[in-house]
């Protein structure tokens, strides 16, 4: 294979380094869960976050990342970080579920993507239509496809019959479509108030009763979500969704020619990247972090495309 067509390749070490990152953001927030109050679980989030970066060994820059514009302390697109030996592109939701947190809520969870320096791409401030599920169909699923033929290619892969499959979508208006469509169908719908990062994981997990996840939501969500269901192997499929002049304006901001262009893992992660996640509170995918008689509990999932392995991390914290 010639230079120009290899693979950028993410340091091996990286690996644990990533987890320490999002246990130190969820270990923050989660002190503060069912307190209602967003800002201080961001803002303790983005410490936890901050704390870890200066103890591992990597050094780069923030591609992209969730801030609150009324904080001075946040995490801003294009911000360095790290005096470590390892130049990386870090990607980070320091607090997914955000309001779920702060009600005591479900999904919350601390995830990133750590890749090769450049390879992550510019993420619009948009929203994206999303397909996810466990099974390898990238080159099957489409947004041309009805309903109905997504639930039965993948009612096929799964060796199973429609009615047995369970759908997860984001309860708002802009899905009303796509949850008629699939109730019509005759799958099992499964709403959600949020949180579907989650959901899009959850597809990749054999237990958690989710087959499918489809619907917009947001677009840095779905780079998370294209990241994690990618590498546990699993498919995603997503597309902008360009409601205005404005959205069109960001979409080709962001280095993206065709806005409807269709996008597969691929597209947003041409190289090696390991994705973490920590959960905040219990989920689909991770239990929350528990805390008992001085120590931290978390639990965390891990994917390195690398060796094609995904792990799960349970560690226990010794508060100081």
């Amino acid at each position: 294979m010639s230079s120009e067509n290899a693979i950028p390749q993410i340091d091996r070490g990286v690996g644990i380094d990533v987890v320490r990152l999002t246990e130190g953001a969820a270990r923050r927030a989660a002190r503060h869960m069912g307190r209602g109050d967003e800002a201080l679980i961001f803002r303790e989030a983005l410490a936890g976050l901050t704390e870890s970066l200066n103890l591992v060994n990597l050094r780069g820059r923030f591609v992209l990342g969730q801030s609150m514009p009324e904080l001075q302390d946040r995490v801003d697109s294009g911000e360095h970080f790290g005096e470590g030996s390892r130049d990386v592109d870090l990607a980070v939701h320091p607090v997914e579920c955000l309001t779920a947190c702060a009600l005591g809520g479900r999904n919350s969870m601390s995830a990133l993507v750590v890749a090769p320096t450049g390879t992550i791409p510019a993420i619009p401030d948009v929203y994206m239509e999303k397909l996810a599920c466990g099974h390898g169909l990238d080159d099957t699923l489409s947004f041309d496809m009805t309903v109905a033929e997504i639930l039965e290619t993948l009612a096929v892969a799964k060796g199973s019959r429609i009615e047995e499959l369970t759908v997860t979508i984001l309860d708002r208006p802009r899905n009303r479509e796509w949850i008629e469509a699939t109730r019509e169908a005759g799958a099992r719908v499964r709403l959600i108030a949020d949180g579907d990062l989650a959901a899009a994981i959850a597809t990749c997990v054999p237990d958690s009763g989710v087959d499918l996840l489809v619907g917009s939501g947001g677009a840095f969500e779905g780079f998370l979500a294209a990241a994690a269901v990618s590498g546990m192997g699993g498919s995603f499929v997503g597309r902008y969704v360009i409601k205005s002049e404005e959205h069109h304006r960001l979409v080709l901001n962001a280095g993206i020619d065709d806005p409807r262009r269709v996008l597969h893992s691929s597209d947003l992660l041409p190289g090696e990247y390991v994705f973490s996640a920590t959960g905040i509170t219990d989920g689909d995918v991770l239990p929350g972090v528990r805390f008992h008689s001085g120590t931290a509990i978390s639990e965390s999932l891990m994917v390195r495309t690398a060796s094609h392995t995904v792990r799960r991390v349970r560690s226990e914290h010794k508060l100081h």
